[in-house]
């Protein structure tokens, strides 16, 4: 299982991280998915995968 928790601005316009949530089944693709997907909004926030 994959799961992704991403970057975000909260209310004070602080960066703060999502919860981890599944996102696939199927594990085999988590280099791609790090490489493809790091960026959230390019330069300033991040997307974050982990498999458990």
């Amino acid at each position: 299982m994959i799961q992704k928790r991403y970057q975000h601005y909260n209310k004070d316009n602080k960066i703060v991280w999502t919860d981890w949530f599944n996102i696939l089944t199927d594990d085999k693709n988590i280099e791609q998915l790090r490489k493809e997907q790091y960026w959230q909004l390019k330069g300033k926030l991040k997307n974050e995968f982990r498999i458990v």
